[in-house]
């Protein structure tokens, strides 16, 4: 879990860095993608069909997790292994998937599954080839992999290359290029079609299309709280643009190529009405003081490090080197001007299991971190920071990294322990971490610790971190009633509720949250002998 603070939109382009692109790794070669398991590992992808391990302080697993490079087609340009998602359940099935050109230069997107005997090594003759999508050029593949909030993968792939879309396959509801497909994978093979996919029993449509009417969609990403999907999509001779579609939506939207390049007209000839269409959130041209020739989409920061970039989509262009970030002002998306390092070619984002952001150059093989300048950290407790028990020690834990150091307290004065505190049966009060990076430090809300008399479960919740809305999720129980309160980071009450519960089921007991303050909450839960307790944040997304 992670505290967080939000900060007002950005209301005009400004034009000093806001962001320190840090030296991170160097030496890779046609870096592609990088992903995290959910777990403290980097997997760094090249176009030549290999996968590499590194973690957090930039050690690199001398083997490769994946060698498929005899399978993979790499002749230069757009080709070779370009994507990478790990199954949301990857802890316990062990699979992965990836998205590569192969034999005769068309696209797969394969499942693998990892060794039980060794976590950092892939079973290359694990491959099942899930999809094969015959591309008529050598260019314009996408490739870009990503599960989104609904446990379904997303593939993006674009409208086969050459120049203009020739064969007019991106408005072509019949052809999978131009599109984004998503597909059901939770199964031990093959895939199936969601039933809710838009276009799903439509004669005159692929059931696999998600969205369609894009020209090369090369990287796409989900915002981890708010479940936007943002897709990049290079443009062909005058405009990069940037969509973003809602969580909410159903899906089928039409983003306008061939018709259109962005917003401006492109080759309307049999094309459907524009109101049809969904423009850009944000479009820049090839000229001008924001200007490239091909887009590089990245992601969301949801970090816990920096107040500053929180809540930022990041983007680069292969071509200009610099790094901007938009942020909805007013319900229109305002970039800003945050890094430029020369002779790069970013070609990728990632995102490490904490947030953190990091960017790729393809054409230097360096990798770099997204750090803030306004040397303003904010302080986190923990991935789950939840008390397990009370009838005996508990540890309160930070998550490992290196960058930083940390002081716990309790009521105001300075406890021994630097990376955990250790808390005895009978040590209630309220207790703060300190997060310290290079001179700057910023202080925690406090956590409330009880002397506890029952030993005490965790109460969970979602989304966490929530937004308009949580739920509470209580165990299968004996029935009656349970008692919710929920204070907050200073120990004010927010909400005591009598909850009837289901007995042998799980009951969910659902909180509007629209009217609350941003910040860190405490849920305490007492259902007959038990007892539950747990952290939330809520957090309020741009809107």
């Amino acid at each position: 879990m992670r505290l967080v603070l939000f900060l007002a939109g950005l209301l005009a382009l400004d034009c000093n860095a806001q962001v320190n692109l840090v030296p991170f790794s160097s030496g890779w070669s046609r870096i592609s993608e990088i992903r995290n398991a959910g777990d403290d590992r980097l997997f760094i992808v090249n176009q030549f069909g290999q996968i590499f391990i590194m973690d957090l302080d930039g050690n690199v697993n001398a083997d490769p997790f994946l060698d498929i490079s005899s399978r993979v087609n790499y002749i230069g340009g757009e080709m070779g292994m370009l994507g990478l998602a790990f199954s949301p359940a990857f802890a316990s099935d062990k699979t992965f998937y990836v998205n590569y050109t192969g034999v005769g230069g068309h696209t797969r997107i394969s499942r693998f599954r990892v060794s039980d005997a060794n976590p950092d090594s892939a079973i290359d003759a694990s491959e099942e080839v899930l999809l094969l999508v015959n591309q008529p050029y050598p260019n314009h593949n996408g490739g870009s992999l990503h599960f989104g909030n609904d446990g379904y993968l997303y593939c993006s792939l674009g409208d086969g290359g050459s120049g203009g879309d020739p064969d007019n396959r991106a408005q072509n509801l019949l052809d999978t290029l131009g599109k984004i497909l998503r597909i059901d994978v939770a199964m031990d093979s093959g895939f199936v079609i969601p039933p809710d996919n838009p276009f799903t029993g439509d004669p005159s449509a692929c059931d696999l299309v998600w969205a369609y009417g894009l020209r090369n969609p090369w990287r796409i990403s989900f915002d981890r709280l708010t479940g936007r999907l943002w897709i990049s999509d290079v443009g062909q001779q005058k405009i990069e643009e940037i969509n973003m579609e809602e969580d909410s939506l159903a899906g089928g939207r039409n983003y306008g190529w061939r018709c259109y390049e962005g917003s401006i007209p492109y080759d309307t000839v049999g094309c459907p009405p524009s109101a049809g269409m969904t423009f850009p959130v944000y479009e820049y041209p090839h000229t001008g003081p924001v200007s490239g020739c091909s887009v590089t989409g990245g992601y969301v920061y949801r970090g816990a490090r920096y107040k500053d970039m929180f809540g930022k989509y990041f983007l680069t262009d292969f071509c200009t080197d610099e790094i901007y970030s938009l942020r909805d002002s007013a319900g229109i998306w305002v970039a800003a001007f945050e890094a430029v390092e020369a002779g790069q070619g970013f070609g990728t984002f990632g995102e490490d299991v904490f947030g953190n952001l990091y960017v790729a150059g393809a054409n230097s093989g360096n990798i770099f971190r997204l750090e803030s300048t306004t040397c303003d950290p904010v302080a986190f407790i923990g991935l789950e920071d939840t008390i397990v028990a009370c009838d005996g020690p508990v540890q309160l834990t930070t998550p490992f990294d290196s960058a930083f150091t940390y002081q716990w307290y309790m009521d105001g004065l300075a406890v021994a322990g630097v990376q955990t505190h250790t808390i005895m049966a009978a040590q209630s009060g309220s207790y703060s971490v300190a997060v310290t990076s290079d001179t700057c430090t910023s202080q925690s809300p406090p956590v409330f610790v009880d002397r506890c008399l029952v030993a005490i479960n965790p109460l969970a919740f979602y989304p966490n971190p929530a937004g308009d809305e949580v739920a509470f999720i209580i165990p299968a129980n004996g029935g009656g009633t349970a008692t919710l309160t929920v204070y907050d980071a200073r120990g004010a009450l927010c909400l005591k509720a009598d909850i009837p519960l289901n007995g042998g089921e799980a009951s969910r007991y659902r909180v509007d949250t629209r009217g609350w303050a941003a910040g860190m909450y405490m849920a305490r839960m007492e259902a007959a002998s038990q007892r539950y307790k747990g952290k939330f944040v809520v957090l309020r997304p741009p809107r």
